[in-house]
């Protein structure tokens, strides 16, 4: 069985080579602000994020900093932000990783943020996708927020498959609605017929 990994680097350039080696399966990257590059010069972890985001718009970034002076440069940046040294940062950390790695619950919600629906499997995610707004699907599609949850969940062929599509290639939300049910049923009876 795959299991989500973690994979550490100490330099600029271990961050791109694993980057480049893995972006397929990454659900998510968190940096510090400072590290080294290998030739002993100071990098940004900025910069490697910038450089991941030009990419991959949609891949959750966190950065982090032992002091706040960076945070409005983080958000300008729209990536999330933390302080190494706030009191709660496990908590923070594991907050972070549930909501945006897709670890936790799949939940529906609208552009403005309002939850709508929360779906724990592919089944119940299967039933949610029928009643769910069309705002809702059209948001989460818009953000691959669909194939990071079916990654996090190691049903990589299902996530790779729905990825490249954009909202555009279908010619409704009800058709991309049909289509992700559909999917999900196919997906639920190989699970169950092995």
């Amino acid at each position: 069985m795959a299991r989500p990994k973690i994979l550490l680097c100490q330099t600029y350039e271990e961050a791109c080579h694993l980057y480049d080696t893995y972006k397929e399966h990454i659900l998510g990257i968190i940096s510090d602000i400072d590290f080294r590059a290998a030739a002993n010069r100071s990098w940004r972890g900025d910069s490697f994020a910038k450089a991941v985001r030009s990419e991959r718009p949609d891949m959750p970034i966190l950065l982090q900093s032992l002091t706040s002076d960076y945070e409005a440069e983080a958000k300008a940046l729209k990536l999330s932000f933390m302080p190494k040294e706030s009191h709660n940062l496990t908590l923070q950390l594991k907050q972070f990783m549930t909501e945006y790695f897709s670890f936790g619950d799949f939940i529906f919600r609208t552009p403005d943020g309002h939850e709508v629906g929360r779906a724990a499997d592919l089944k119940s995610l299967r039933e949610q996708l029928q009643y769910m707004p069309e705002e809702s699907i059209r948001f989460h599609a818009e953000r691959n927020h669909f194939s990071n949850w079916l990654k996090a969940r190691t049903e990589f062929a299902l996530a790779h498959k729905l990825r490249p599509r954009k909202v555009s290639d279908y010619p409704s939300v009800q058709t991309l609605r049909d289509d992700l049910i559909s999917s999900l049923g196919r997906t639920k009876d190989i699970s169950s017929a092995v």
